[in-house]
């Protein structure tokens, strides 16, 4: 269930940031690296360390670079989210 919250998430930030013309071309580099790039080079680092380490270990490295994205998450949320309330009050 997350990643099509997470998704759609990154579509509507592309949408802010990037002009109204070559939002199709956001949207395509945004799908190729989702599906195409990231997976390719997870899979090999994943398969990487589950060859030299082990399963457990791979586990531990996923869960902790997991933690790592919740803790930058909620910093930058601190830090943006604070401002975009400010700028809907203002609204």
């Amino acid at each position: 269930m997350t990643f099509p919250i997470f998704y759609s998430a990154a579509i509507q930030y592309l949408y802010r940031i990037v002009p109204v013309e070559w939002r199709a071309t956001g949207q395509t580099v945004l799908a190729l690296l989702f599906f195409g790039v990231s997976g390719i080079i997870a899979s090999y680092i994943g398969g990487a360390i589950y060859g030299a380490y082990g399963g457990k270990t791979l586990y531990l490295f996923i869960s902790s670079i997991s933690f790592i994205g919740m803790v930058f998450a909620m910093v930058l949320y601190r830090i943006y989210g604070k401002r975009l309330d400010t700028a809907e009050e203002a609204v």
